[in-house]
């Protein structure tokens, strides 16, 4: 089963039995009445419920009773243990399932513990980091240039034995590109001139979750993901702004299959009254070219000289998973296009 890396939405445990909990702090309900309050609240399904009041009553923060109603019919009531008006009760342990992503967070809260942002997912990250330490990956020196470093993931501490391995490299560290994520933003006056980078791949490329389960991925696949590859065009526009400050800022993402189109670039730097835009394609990209522009935009991003906008998660998760020899859907190369135009424009 196919799950995504982006769950920093979702509701937390803690939401779930927080209502639970809330819903018997005002009396005793039977189970009709306590699901029905808790499902109109919390939009979880049936499942999902049962599953968190089930640890509510292994915790002994709930219990349940069999009453005789009127009727001399016996009855089933949920009670809270101990009133919140006597005693208060102990904060509920958030659950974090240890996701490929907050894995990856995991290893570099470990290697780098100071200065992180005050992001969700770095707060499940750690949460994870103390929960699954066993399964994070470690990290280490590339084993191929210009990749900054690799993922290392090992069954060795599932099994006790190292019957398998799986590396990932990565071009941009990952701190860096968490550390670049900062709230929406709309270009205004506070902006010198827009730059447009374009860019078409030849290939749709997605690193894909196979299993929500991660101990198991690791202890059976011998690896967190596989690369799913769809050999069709993919065109991609961003646009990033020289800001006042002198520094750059993402202000537009926008992709669509098939090859590119220049009328397409065009209407894209109009809406945004653009100044320069640089238009190309995986097989115009020359490679000194390509390496020039990605590492003048890994340089941006170590020099926290680049923000991105937290809605554009589509770039941020091609970032993240970008190593140099592994297609990709261009994003990377549309935003490394765009950032080098604005410096060579500037």
């Amino acid at each position: 089963m196919s799950v995504s890396d982006n769950s920093d939405f979702e509701m937390n445990s803690c939401d779930i039995e927080d209502s639970i909990v809330k819903a018997l702090s005002s009396g005793p309900k039977t189970p009709s009445e306590l699901l029905n309050w808790v499902l109109k609240e919390t939009k979880v399904n049936e499942r999902t419920y049962y599953r968190h009041l089930e640890k509510l009553l292994k915790s002994n923060a709930i219990e349940e009773s069999i009453e005789h109603n009127r009727d001399s019919r016996s009855e089933s009531k949920y009670y809270l243990k101990s009133s919140p008006l006597l005693a208060k009760p102990e904060p509920l342990v958030e659950e974090v399932l240890p996701s490929r992503r907050y894995l990856e967070i995991a290893a570099w809260l470990k290697k780098e513990p100071d200065n992180w942002p005050q992001l969700d997912a770095i707060r499940k990250a750690r949460i994870v980091l103390n929960n699954f330490g066993y399964i994070v990956p470690t990290i280490e020196d590339s084993y191929k240039d210009p990749d900054r470093y690799t993922f290392v993931w090992s069954d060795e501490a599932c099994r006790g034995q190292r019957y398998g391995e799986f590396v990932q490299p990565r071009f941009f560290k990952l701190k860096d590109i968490y550390r670049a994520i900062v709230a929406d933003y709309s270009a205004s006056s506070s902006s010198e001139a827009v730059f447009v980078g374009a860019f078409e791949s030849d290939v749709t490329a997605e690193q894909v979750v196979l299993y929500e389960n991660m101990y198991r991925q690791i202890e059976f696949e011998h690896k967190p993901v596989q690369l799913k590859i769809v050999e069709e065009p993919f065109s991609i526009c961003v646009a990033v702004c020289k800001e006042v400050d002198g520094g750059l800022r993402v202000v537009y993402v926008e992709g669509k299959s098939g090859k590119i189109d220049k009328k397409w670039v065009k209407g894209v730097s109009k809406q945004l009254t653009a100044k320069h835009r640089v238009i190309s394609t995986c097989k115009d990209l020359k490679e000194d070219t390509k390496r020039k522009v990605l590492l003048k935009l890994r340089i941006a991003l170590e020099k926290q000289t680049l923000k991105i906008p937290s809605r554009y998660v589509k770039l941020v998760k091609e970032l993240l998973d970008y190593d140099y020899h592994s297609p990709s859907s261009g994003y990377v190369h549309a935003i490394a296009l765009a950032v080098d135009l604005a410096h060579r424009k500037s």
